[in-house]
């Protein structure tokens, strides 16, 4: 039952409608601002309590509602202001509010909205950043067999880092990355980088942590010869996989990472930069090492690497030996041992595949002095200098192919084409040198003199002097040019001019020529109907049916104004001289 107030407040807002409905255009505003004054509530009140009685405005709707003068150019021009201004790190850096007024004073906006107008329509014109930064739709990749396809990646180990020979740290993450950044200089030696590679087809892998600033090409040819043979009979993941997908790193695209590769026939493939989905199982078990794995360390203590490793490989083989994997509903090491002796391909010796770790080839001149070369082996060490007076087919200004093998720097490998064009190998040590820049084993002035074993072309300059002036002293030799009358080689039993006394005369062809123009003006001879001329063609040389309509085209094209008989005399003379009988017929 209402009270008294309430059966007034429903009375005075029964004579309030009447007058709404009797309100002129404009009018209505005014009654309803006056009923909120007298009753003490909102406006929105006042029509909510109307409604309630049964009143309704009698107002036409707007003819642009449900229209929006914010359209998808607009919307994606605001959008892209957004987008552009962000960080590499993702950071959006401007507000939705300062990229409305910045499109709205360039003229890219007809009005301005709220912010969240803006983000409703962006987001149904889908130029929305969120949809714009969305992943791209990929499709699901398989592998046929374990081995198929291997995926490679390297990641930064955040937990832990080497210090002053302490053992292995927590890095705190508001020490080291907050505003802090000479703090990751300090320790950028001293990082460890989980190295992984995962089978494709049964989800096996082999991770490995290793001290490095960064991805380097040692430390790469190193894990991946490592992952490629057999270590344990615990670790069943081993072989030469047929495919290997990395990234676009310049440790990975290196001629030494990618020459080990070639030659064990692993086709290598690198995914688009920027795109880390298109490996993106070798990075989701990264974070599954952070997870199951590394999550356990800061619970022990661990003194170095190698450790770090071990208890690395024991989680790992329990891990694959007994969790179920998501998409074959087995387990990792279980999927693996399906693999056919055809498809394990068993890698060689270690030390044969650190023979393939070669740099490119690159060729230097050997020195005149010394017949040495110099040569920068790694980066950091500097030009080193290498002596090959001690091999073979070496000699002054001469050329020879170096390239380095990581595992045996800082020597290099040396080849040397010898008299046939055969490439022969060498190993070549750099020349150690003393305090002061000179060679070691250099000779000292005044104590020993010792010469430098002669060359090839050495030797054989010596024999050729000899046999030009009987003696192979140059000292003898610039006496007997000098002489009154002057020597000459070979005791004057070579005639210079005996090649061109003894060649024959040649005898040259004689070549037909085609009378000039301007000369066949003035001859006063009658010119040959076609008919006449093609039967004096058939008949002076012997042709008909192809053969002869190829003389035609050519006789037409030589004399396209008709031809005397004197011309053709001489075209058929010229015709028979030059035998085209057989590419006429071909024509």
């Amino acid at each position: 039952m209402m009270t008294e107030s309430q059966l007034y407040q429903v009375r005075y807002l029964g004579h309030v409608a009447k007058e709404l409905d009797a309100a002129t255009h404009g009018k209505q505003g005014g009654i309803i601002e006056r009923a909120s004054k007298h009753l003490n509530l909102a406006t929105s009140s006042i029509y909510e309590k109307l409604g309630q009685i049964g009143w309704q405005s009698s107002r036409k709707p707007r003819s642009d509602k449900g229209v929006s003068k914010i359209d998808e150019s607009s919307a994606a021009w605001v959008s892209n202001l957004i987008l552009q201004s962000e960080r590499q790190n993702n950071k959006s850096l401007m507000s939705v509010e300062d990229a409305i007024d910045i499109a709205f004073a360039n003229g890219k906006l007809s009005e301005k909205c709220s912010a969240k107008t803006m983000l409703r329509k962006m987001e149904d014109f889908g130029v929305h950043p969120k949809q714009i930064k969305a992943r791209p739709v990929t499709r699901t990749m398989s592998s046929r067999h374990p081995n198929h396809v291997w995926q490679f990646d390297v990641s930064l180990c955040v937990l832990y880092y080497l210090k002053n020979n302490d053992g292995l740290q927590v890095m705190e993450e508001s020490e080291f990355y907050k505003n802090k950044p000479q703090n990751i200089e300090n320790i950028k030696n001293d990082r460890v980088l989980r190295y992984l590679v995962t089978d494709h087809y049964s989800g096996a892998f082999h991770l490995s942590y290793i001290m490095s600033p960064g991805e380097t090409v040692e430390a790469i040819t190193q894990f991946l010869i490592e992952a490629f043979t057999k270590r344990s009979d615990a670790e069943l993941l081993h072989g030469i996989p047929y495919m290997l997908i990395w990234d676009a790193g310049s440790a990975n695209q290196a001629t030494v990472t990618k020459s080990i590769l070639d030659k064990l026939d692993i086709q290598h493939e690198a995914h688009t930069p920027g795109k880390p989905w298109a490996k993106g199982q070798v990075e989701s078990m990264h974070n599954v090492i952070e997870k199951k794995f590394e999550s356990r360390l800061a619970f022990m203590a661990v003194n170095n690497v190698d450790e770090l490793n071990r208890m690395a490989t024991q989680w790992s083989v329990g891990f694959q030996s007994n969790a179920i994997h998501t998409r074959h509903k087995k387990t990792r090491y279980g999927l693996w041992q399906t693999i056919s002796p055809e498809q394990l391909r068993i890698a060689p010796d270690m030390s044969v595949i650190q023979s393939f770790a070669q740099t490119r080839r690159v060729e230097r001149t050997v020195k005149a002095n010394d017949l040495s070369i110099t040569f920068v082996p790694k980066k950091g060490l500097g030009s080193m200098t290498y002596s090959l007076h001690h091999l073979s087919n070496v000699h002054a200004g001469g050329k020879v192919f170096v390239s380095v093998n990581l595992y045996r720097c800082p020597a290099i490998d040396v080849e040397v084409a010898d008299e046939h064009g055969e490439l022969h190998s060498y190993v070549v040590e750099p020349t150690e040198k003393d305090e002061a820049g000179f060679p070691v084993n250099a000779p000292v002035y005044g104590e020993m003199r010792k010469a430098i074993a002669e060359t090839r072309p050495q030797k054989n300059r010596k024999q050729m002097d000899t046999a030009a002036w009987g003696t192979s002293d140059p000292l003898e030799i610039k006496k007997a040019r000098k002489g009154k009358r002057g020597a000459i080689a070979f005791s004057g039993d070579i005639n210079p001019m005996a090649d061109v006394e003894q060649q024959c005369s040649p005898h040259f062809m004689q070549r037909l020529g085609t009378p000039h123009r301007l000369e066949a003006v003035h001859v006063n001879e009658v010119v040959l109907s076609d008919i006449q001329a093609w039967k004096h063609l058939a008949s002076e040389l012997s042709v008909k049916g192809a053969a002869l309509t190829a003389y035609k085209k050519i006789l037409k094209q030589q004399y396209p104004n008709g031809v005397t008989s004197a011309q053709l005399d001489q075209f058929v003379e010229e015709m028979e001289v030059k035998n085209v009988t057989a590419q006429a017929t071909a024509l």
